[in-house]
């Protein structure tokens, strides 16, 4: 190694160089599932008040007080969503840098599952509001 030289991190979080010579709907795709993440964040943060201790969270499970849990795991969903996109971008740049279509296809299953956990959010919050 060279002095006065960084180290590579395996994983590097600069957009510039995240977001580097990509596609129109791969970077698109991200940046979408980002907003739509930090907007689920956003509007549990806004109703926080408003839902009641408990949700009703764990639906494989049977009826009754083993679906519910604590309101602060509602926000694991929009966090998901989130680390899946942050995971899929960094896993693309490192592994399949070279391949577009895998790039383009990790981007949109980032969106979907993105918008999924969100849309589960907020029927949980719906139901219980």
């Amino acid at each position: 190694m060279k002095e006065n030289s960084k180290p590579e991190r395996f994983f590097s979080v600069n957009e510039k160089v995240l977001l580097s010579d990509e596609s129109n709907l791969v970077k698109k795709s991200y940046w979408v599932s980002w907003i739509i993440g930090g907007i689920s964040l956003l509007v549990m943060g806004l109703m926080w008040n408003s839902l009641p201790k408990t949700i009703p969270l764990f639906y494989s499970l049977p009826w009754g007080e083993l679906r519910l849990a604590n309101k602060a795991w509602l926000g694991m969903l929009p966090s998901l969503g989130l680390v899946f996109s942050w995971l899929n971008l960094s896993l693309t740049k490192t592994i399949w840098q070279k391949d577009k279509f895998v790039r383009e296809i990790m981007a949109v299953v980032s969106l979907v599952e993105t918008g999924l956990l969100t849309m589960v959010m907020l029927g949980i919050m719906s139901i219980v509001i």
